[in-house]
């Protein structure tokens, strides 16, 4: 082998071994954070279910969360951003509600660690904000 040949195959593979390294499930590029479940959020009052139900629909469109009704007070809302998928749970009453996590796909949930790839609390944090949003301003 010429020398030049020899460089590009000691690059191809130390290309090789730092793609091998990122993929490592304990790799710091990939390390799950804490699931930040959001809790008893005040809605403001005078509020009917109806009207509470409606704003979080609202407030889960502003970012395209997809929301179904589940039963009375409660909602699953879910995501898809690329490959990605999240899914929550909205319970609420006329005084408060909580978003918590439920599901995801190719966001590498660990249930006996409760982590999550480091965006789903991003998202979630922004749904929580929108729907405050949309609460205050049906509130009107």
């Amino acid at each position: 082998m010429n020398r030049s040949r020899i460089v590009l195959h000691a690059l191809a593979i130390a290309a090789v071994l730092n793609l091998a390294a990122l993929a490592t499930p304990d790799s710091a590029a990939w390390a799950g954070k804490p699931i930040q479940d959001i809790k008893d959020v005040s809605i403001p009052a005078g509020m009917d279910m109806k009207a509470i139900g409606d704003a979080i629909i609202d407030g889960c469109a502003v970012r395209s969360w997809i929301a179904e009704e589940v039963g009375p007070g409660h909602m699953q809302c879910t995501v898809y951003v690329r490959s990605h998928m999240a899914k929550v749970n909205i319970n609420y009453d006329t005084s408060s509600y909580s978003i918590t996590y439920a599901d995801s796909e190719e966001l590498d949930y660990d249930a006996g660690d409760y982590e999550i790839h480091r965006n789903y609390n991003s998202w979630v944090q922004n749904l929580n904000g929108d729907i405050r949003t949309a609460l205050l301003r049906a509130s009107r």
